[in-house]
């Protein structure tokens, strides 16, 4: 019995010194845990990403707040910024099964699972860590990017400028497009991906570095933007409709999403008629026994139902996306609810918006219309081509065209269609 009792006594030891041995093998080293270069992070999350079982219902949050130089401003600005990035962070340790946090710039420092971690970074001392001298954006949604997919959200706080030394600025902002444009290309061709950019306005109370070089102090409103890339389903899992817009400081949202082939219900209406006209059946589209009034004015309306494509509602709102070949002209987009009963009759709860196309003239005819899937106004005034005199310049950025056109095209070229849908009414005498 004694020498049996010996003998599991040294079996036990043996073990406890592998154990150990493991162990120590595996221990890294701090720094290497706490600086980690973006050269070479990607082959590590392949592996790591590669050995975790998700559970199909939780969803794990990537938070990834650019900590370079030109982002201190909003830290010591305080204000909306550091209430929207504690806002997110915090609601995600809520609703989320995991949070990683990290601070990006040339290299990501990683801030753990723990909330009060992050959000304590949320100061000047805070935000210095890793090389805030340099960062390089597309890098950056190269790492943020490749985090996102089913049961993953990736979040990326951001000032939104491309960091371009070159003295033909405008070329060098195109080259950048093209590479965030790839960068995007080869993560949606693996993923079904939605990218929500939501523009927010912060005070600003530090140095900005133009384009050109130098740096300026100043102490004023700049906006930031929060990017959210994921599983469309994911995202309105976690967050509800309006979520983002109510949060301080909001401006505009603009959501690109992998188009599917997913049909949008429309029927016919007589809300706004001029005129006469007669349908047999409001869901086929063919209106009969067509007549202007005396002023040659003609006009109907159609119901659609929006509510399965993943695009902010407001975006439907928008004159301009509703195209057509009989030159017909939109004067009024409203909701099933602010339409009266009589015209409201027939139509079923879903439908989200009533479009009231109007014309004078000869009203007959094969009508195409094709809504488009458009970038909204906002981008384009946010652009800014120099910014050379940036005091007072409270809602502009520099190159951020140019960094949206790579997104835009991206989609574009994986979804292979510039419509969201299109739909054919018969009109005839």
């Amino acid at each position: 019995m004694r020498n049996l009792q010996n003998k599991y006594a040294l079996i036990l030891k043996s073990i406890l010194i592998t154990l150990t041995l493991i162990s120590i093998g595996c221990t890294p080293n701090k720094a290497e845990v706490d600086n980690i270069s973006l050269s070479t992070i990607k082959k590590s999350d392949e592996l790591s990403e590669s050995i975790i079982q998700f559970n199909e219902d939780s969803i794990i949050a990537n938070i990834y707040l650019e900590n370079s130089g030109s982002m201190f401003g909003y830290v010591s600005g305080g204000g909306n910024f550091i209430k929207v990035v504690s806002t997110i962070a915090g609601d995600c340790d809520l609703e989320c099964s995991k949070v990683n946090y990290n601070l990006i710039n040339e290299i990501i420092t990683p801030m753990g699972n723990n909330l009060s971690s992050f959000t304590n970074s949320l100061s000047l001392s805070g935000m210095n860590k890793g090389n805030p001298a340099t960062s390089d954006l597309n890098s950056i949604f190269e790492i943020v990017l490749s985090k996102a997919r089913k049961g993953s959200i990736s979040f990326l706080i951001s000032d939104g400028i491309y960091s371009v030394m070159d003295d033909n600025l405008i070329n060098r902002l195109q080259t950048e497009s093209t590479e965030t444009r790839n960068a995007f290309v080869h993560r949606l061709r693996e993923e079904n991906l939605s990218t929500y950019i939501i523009k927010y306005s912060s005070n600003f109370n530090g140095k900005y570095y133009p384009s050109k070089g130098g740096d300026v102090s100043i102490n004023q409103d700049r906006p930031f933007y929060l990017w959210v890339i994921g599983n469309n389903q994911d995202i309105e899992k976690v967050f509800a409709k309006e979520y983002f817009s109510k949060l301080p400081g909001f401006i505009e949202v603009a959501k690109f999403v992998q188009l599917s082939e997913n049909s949008v219900p429309a029927q016919l209406s007589v809300h706004n008629q001029i005129g006469k006209y007669k349908f047999r059946n409001p869901k086929i589209l063919k209106l009969t026994d067509v007549e202007p009034n005396r002023h040659r004015e003609f006009s109907f309306s159609m119901a659609f139902d929006f509510s399965g494509i993943p695009v902010a509602t407001e975006y439907f709102f928008n004159n301009s996306i509703y195209e057509n070949n009989l030159n017909y002209k939109i004067t009024e987009i409203t909701t099933p609810d602010k339409i009266n009963p009589t015209s409201k009759a027939g139509l079923v709860d879903s439908y989200t918006h009533v479009v009231t196309f109007n014309k004078t003239g000869y009203p007959c005819g094969t009508m195409n219309i094709n809504i488009k899937n458009s970038v909204p106004d906002w981008i384009e005034k946010t652009h800014l081509d120099d910014d050379d005199d940036i005091i007072g310049n409270t809602s502009q950025t520099f190159g951020f065209k140019h960094l949206i056109d790579g997104i835009t095209n991206a989609y574009k070229k994986v979804n292979n269609k510039e419509d969201i849908t299109q739909f054919e009414i018969k009109i005839t005498q």
